[in-house]
């Protein structure tokens, strides 16, 4: 440690906020610039920024931040702390905060070292509802750094843990993706099967006892992704009232905007034979017997269903729920019991790389998670 050196952040680098035009209403758009928000750094744990679910109108940009691909931006509201890298030509609204002009210092051990920092920003950070992480707290924020070829040794160890935790994410993504193509084909595009309710494959909600005051895996509506099949926490609490489900069901979010985000989670994690609870907001899908349980997830992706169950939702604006009766109305196509017995083939393949790739996912993470506080500190040493 005795090379590293104690500093300010910005004694090497710049640090400016971002903008919003406002009223933004009038400046939110379909096409245009991609509008970077606080959701889309935490729809996944991918360093980069690679695209948009919104844009604003290119006369926004004068009024916002425009960034460009390279560009290490952190956010500083909502979500605070979280670093990512641009990917893409975009704006920056004023929860983001744009990190540039380095001197001395690689971008990448920055990104790595804004991440083993969070917490001691976060503790500066104030706000009544959310932590907002001030520009200065960032600037004025003093960190340990070393010589420039240890930075990027120490950097090139993480980042490659990281891709390879990113071609999983990637290869997994695929892999659903495949599922739900496997199911539309066959489920909603068969022209040779027959027309059925969704009830004649899936039980919607299957009855599930769990004594009041026991102990159970519970998952929140927060640790449900709309990127992944797997939640990412879940803890055992006292059950008092709530959704109850199984191994291989399927948790379909019913309230906005959750619905509408895509969240949605495969259950796997509970111990055999147990009965898991959640938020009263999930809708929960069994797969009839002579179906592979993963169809309830494959339907759950597929965006003709997504769009009926959409049209489903009633209620006030803003706290609109799925009718469930009227969702067990969606009509699919039932294919012939040989082709049943190849799409179970099919999923049993898709699920089984799924939860491999899924296992090498943790194991990798939790490998970074060690590494990374030891490798900024000095603790651990990189050959250079």
């Amino acid at each position: 440690m005795s090379e590293w050196q104690e500093c300010k952040i910005s004694e090497f680098c710049t640090i400016t906020r971002g903008g919003s035009p406002r009223p933004i209403h009038d400046y939110l758009s379909q096409e245009g610039t991609p509008w970077v928000k606080i959701a889309d750094a935490t729809e996944n744990a991918s360093r980069f920024i690679t695209k948009t679910k919104e844009c604003i109108k290119v006369e926004g940009e004068s009024k916002s931040r425009v960034v460009f691909p390279g560009d290490l931006i952190l956010s500083n509201s909502a979500t605070p702390g979280l670093p990512r890298f641009m990917k893409i030509r975009a704006c920056i609204h004023d929860g983001w905060l744009l990190i540039r002009d380095l001197d001395g210092v690689d971008e990448l051990f920055l990104y790595y070292l804004l991440i083993k920092e969070r917490e001691a920003l976060l503790i500066q950070g104030n706000g009544s509802i959310f932590t907002n992480l001030k520009t200065d707290i960032l600037k004025e924020h003093i960190v340990s750094i070393p010589p420039l070829p240890e930075q990027k040794a120490i950097a090139s160890v993480l980042s490659s843990l990281d891709d390879k935790i990113d071609l999983l994410h990637r290869q997994n993504k695929t892999l659903e993706a495949m599922a739900e193509s496997l199911f539309r084909q066959w489920f909603v595009e068969n022209e040779d099967g027959k027309e059925v309710q969704v009830t004649e494959i899936i039980d919607f909600n299957p009855r599930e006892s769990l004594p009041k005051g026991s102990m159970a895996d519970y998952l929140e509506m927060a640790r449900v992704q709309t990127s992944s099949f797997h939640p990412t926490n879940w803890y055992e609490r006292e059950f008092n009232s709530g959704t109850k489900f199984r191994n291989f069901d399927t948790l379909l979010a019913r309230i906005t905007p959750c619905l509408e985000n895509g969240k949605t989670c495969y259950v796997t994690f509970l111990n055999e034979d147990s009965v898991g609870w959640g938020s009263t907001e999930f809708i929960v899908m069994r797969a009839k017997e002579r179906f592979h349980p993963f169809v309830t997830y494959a339907l759950s992706k597929n965006q003709t269903f997504r769009d009926y169950a959409e049209g489903c939702m009633e209620g006030s604006s803003g706290r609109q729920r799925v009718n469930n009766n009227h969702l067990k109305e969606f009509s699919v196509v039932l294919p012939s019991i040989e082709i049943i017995s190849v799409i179970n083939d099919n999923f049993s393949s898709i699920t089984e790389r799924l939860h491999y790739n899924f296992q090498q996912v943790t194991k990798l993470t939790a490998l970074r998670d060690t590494l990374l506080p030891k490798l900024m500190s000095g603790e651990v040493k990189v050959e250079i």
